[in-house]
C-alpha cells in the first residue's frame, strides 16, 4: 500500500496544498501565487470618493457611451464588450470578452480556427474614460478623471484599467460592478514648508565632535585635517569653522599639507557622519532622510466575476499628459461575484526644497546638496559658487530633489587659493523640504486675462483675430487660415508642421515685438493660469504656451494633445509660467505626418484666467 505525499507551498499571504495519492506522476510548469479576491476590512477611516461606476444610470446603461473603453496594442482587435444586465444582484454591470489573436502568425491562427491547435487569446484592457487608455481623459475632451483635492504635478488626471491577461485555449471574460477609487489622508497640523534640519551649533558640545552634525574629508587623509568649533558665531556662541592652514585660538581647522592636484588639496565640509559617497545612515546618523512623502492613501473597491486572470492598475497622467501605470496585482476570476479592495499608496514626486546658512570668511566657497537613492548611491546636486566676505552673509537656494532621494547632505568645498589660505565660517544652516499643500482648485477664483470670442470682435475679419499662422519659417500662410463663421480655422495642407497661434509676427519673436502690449504678463511665480477653449476638427492638435524673457528670447511648453472631435467640445487646461517670462503666446500644432491623415482644426471661445495661489499657512 502507497501512502499519500503531501506538498506545501507556503508565500507570504497564500498557501498551496497539493496531495499524490498512488503512483502518480506531479508536474507544476506555471504555478503562481497570484491573490485571491478577499473581501473589505472594516476600518474606522474616512475615505473620500474620487471616483464611481455602478452602470444603474441611463447614461451607463446606454451601449454607446457606458464610459468605459478597451484597448489593445494590436489593432484591428474587436472585443464583445459592454454594459450587461449581469451584474451583481442581478443588476447592470460592465463587461469584457477576449478574441483570437490575430498576431500569433498566419497558420497558427488558421490552426487553431480549424481546431488543429488550441486558440491564443490577446491581452486586452477594459478601462475608465474615453479613448487611448495611454492618454489621459481630458486629451478626448472628457475631465471625470481630473484630480482636485490631490492633485500634484505628476499626478494631475487618473483612469482605473483592468488587463485581461492573454490566456490559451478559452477566452477570458471579465464582469466588472460597483467600482469606486477613494483617497484617504491623515489630519495634518500643516501645509507648505516643513523643516526638516536646523543647525546652529549652539548645544555641541565642543570636545565631543560627534555632536557638531558635521564632518570632514580630503583625498590626502584625515591625518593631515584638525577641526573643531569657532566662537565667531553668527548672533550665538557657536560656528562651524573650516580653514586651509592652522590658526591660533579656537576654531574648526583644516590643514592641507603637500602638492597635488586641485581635487587632491580640496577640503569637503559636509553634514552628517561617515563617508561622504555613502548616505549618513549607513553610519547610523538618520538625521538626513527625506521623509515629505504624505501618507495618502488610495482604495480601489470592486465587484468581479469571470474566467482567466486580471491584472488591476490606476493609471496616472502628470500635466504634460504623459502615463504612468501603477500595478496593483493579478487576481484569479472567480464563477461568482466577490468584492476587491485594494489599498496602496500613492505615487510620490520630486521634493522641493529651500536652504539658507549663513557663512564668511575668504576666498570662494561651493555648496553642493548631494542626496543618495535606494541603493545608496551619492548624486551632487552644485546650488552655487560663492565669493566669502569678512561679514556673515547669508546664503539661500531653491532646489528640486527628484522622487529616487533618500537621503541628503549639505557639503561645502573650499581648495587652496594663491598663497593666502581660505577660510570659511559656516552658521545657522536650515534645511526645508515642501510637503505640497493640496490642491484648492475647486475654491480658487478666476480673473479674466485674455478673451477671444464672437463677443470679442472675432467675427471675419482677420485683423481683428490678432491670431497667425506659420509653418517652417514662413508665416501668414493661406487666406484660409482664418475663415468661418466666428471661429479660427487652421487646414494641414501637406505633411509638414503647422502652427496656429496668439498674436502678430513670427512665432519666435514677441508679440510685444509687434506692438502688440496684449500679452504681457503681469502675473508670475505664485500664479496659476488656465486656458479654456472649445475645439473640433479632424485628427490632433499640440497646445503649447510660447513664453519670452526680458530680453525677448523666446521659449515653449508642451501643455498636451488633444484629439479632435466632430462638434465642438470645451478644452481646458491649467499651467504655470516661469519666473522669467514677460510675454506669452497660444499655440497650437498641427503635427506633420509622413504617414497621411492630414488634421484640420477648428478653434473659438478662447478665454485665459489667472488666479493667485495663496501662500498662507494653515
Amino acid at each position: 500500500m502507497k501512502l499519500p505525499v503531501w506538498f506545501r507551498i507556503l508565500s507570504a499571504y497564500l498557501m498551496y496544498l497539493f496531495v499524490l495519492a498512488g503512483p502518480w506522476l506531479f508536474m507544476a510548469p506555471d504555478l503562481r501565487a497570484d491573490e485571491q479576491l478577499a473581501g473589505p476590512e472594516e476600518s474606522n477611516e474616512i475615505w473620500e470618493p474620487l471616483f464611481h461606476s455602478d452602470f444603474e444610470s441611463e447614461e451607463m446603461k446606454s451601449p454607446e457611451k457606458p464610459g468605459w473603453s478597451t484597448y489593445t496594442d494590436v489593432n484591428p482587435v474587436t472585443f464583445p464588450w459592454g454594459v450587461t444586465d449581469e451584474g451583481f444582484e442581478s443588476k447592470s454591470s460592465i463587461y469584457l470578452k477576449q478574441s483570437d489573436d490575430p498576431s500569433d502568425g498566419c497558420i497558427s491562427y488558421w490552426l487553431s480556427r480549424l481546431g488543429l491547435r488550441e486558440k491564443k487569446y490577446k491581452s486586452c484592457w477594459l478601462h475608465t474614460g474615453p479613448g487611448t487608455i495611454t492618454y489621459p481623459p481630458s486629451a478626448y475632451f472628457n475631465y471625470y478623471g481630473m484630480m482636485k483635492t490631490f492633485q500634484k504635478p505628476w499626478m494631475s488626471e487618473f483612469r482605473v484599467g483592468f488587463l485581461l491577461k492573454e490566456s490559451t485555449g478559452e477566452p477570458g471574460v471579465l464582469y466588472v460592478d460597483d467600482v469606486e477609487l477613494a483617497l484617504w489622508e491623515p489630519a495634518r497640523e500643516k501645509d507648505g514648508q516643513e523643516e526638516v534640519f536646523i543647525s546652529d551649533l549652539e548645544k555641541v558640545r565642543i570636545a565631543e565632535p560627534e555632536t557638531y552634525m558635521w564632518s570632514i574629508f580630503s583625498k590626502k587623509g584625515s591625518d593631515n585635517l584638525t577641526w573643531g568649533i569657532s566662537d565667531g558665531s553668527h548672533g550665538g556662541r557657536n560656528c562651524i569653522f573650516l580653514q586651509q592652514k592652522k590658526l591660533q585660538g579656537k576654531g574648526l581647522f583644516l590643514k592641507l599639507q603637500g602638492s597635488g592636484s586641485e581635487e587632491e588639496r580640496m577640503g569637503w565640509l559636509f553634514t552628517g557622519t561617515g563617508e561622504l559617497t555613502e548616505p549618513p545612515s549607513r553610519s547610523g546618523d538618520t538625521r538626513w532622510r527625506i521623509e515629505t512623502t504624505e501618507a495618502v492613501k488610495g482604495r480601489l473597491t470592486a465587484k468581479m466575476r469571470g474566467q482567466g486572470n486580471v491584472g488591476l492598475y490606476v493609471w496616472w497622467y502628470d500635466q504634460e499628459m504623459n502615463a504612468s501605470p501603477q500595478y496593483l496585482g493579478d487576481y484569479f476570476l472567480p464563477e461568482n461575484y466577490k468584492e476587491l479592495e485594494k489599498e496602496f499608496a500613492l505615487p510620490g514626486g520630486p521634493v522641493q526644497g529651500r536652504l539658507s546658512v549663513y557663512a564668511k570668511g575668504a576666498g570662494t566657497a561651493v555648496l553642493y546638496l548631494w542626496w543618495y537613492d535606494k541603493q545608496g548611491e551619492g548624486h551632487d546636486l552644485k546650488l552655487g559658487r560663492y565669493s566669502l566676505s569678512e561679514s556673515y552673509r547669508e546664503i539661500t537656494s531653491e532646489f528640486l530633489l527628484p522622487k529616487e532621494a533618500e537621503e541628503f547632505r549639505v557639503v561645502f568645498t573650499m581648495a587652496e587659493s594663491g598663497q593666502s589660505p581660505s577660510t570659511l565660517y559656516v552658521d545657522d544652516l536650515n534645511v526645508a523640504l515642501s510637503v505640497a499643500d493640496r490642491n484648492m482648485g475647486s475654491e480658487r477664483v478666476w480673473y479674466p486675462l485674455m478673451a477671444s470670442g464672437p463677443e470679442s470682435g472675432m467675427s471675419g475679419k482677420q485683423g481683428s483675430l490678432k491670431w497667425s499662422t506659420y509653418s517652417e519659417g514662413r508665416s501668414e500662410l493661406t487666406q484660409e487660415a482664418h475663415e468661418g463663421e466666428h471661429a479660427l480655422y487652421l487646414g494641414q495642407p501637406d505633411s509638414r508642421d503647422y502652427w496656429l497661434y496668439s498674436g502678430p509676427g513670427e512665432i519666435t519673436k514677441a508679440p510685444g515685438a509687434y506692438f502688440d502690449n496684449r500679452w504681457k504678463l503681469k502675473k508670475t511665480g505664485s500664479t496659476v493660469y488656465r486656458i479654456s477653449a472649445s475645439l473640433k476638427g479632424e485628427g490632433a492638435a499640440d497646445l503649447y504656451v510660447w513664453w519670452y524673457d526680458a530680453s525677448g528670447k523666446s521659449f515653449n511648453m508642451y501643455l498636451g494633445r488633444y484629439f479632435l472631435p466632430a462638434s465642438y467640445k470645451t478644452m481646458i487646461k491649467e499651467f504655470s509660467f516661469p519666473e522669467d517670462a514677460r510675454e506669452y503666446r497660444i499655440g497650437f500644432l498641427l503635427k506633420g505626418n509622413d504617414k497621411g491623415g492630414l488634421s484640420n482644426l477648428y478653434v473659438r471661445d478662447v478665454q485665459i484666467e489667472y488666479s493667485v495661489v495663496s501662500t498662507r499657512k494653515s
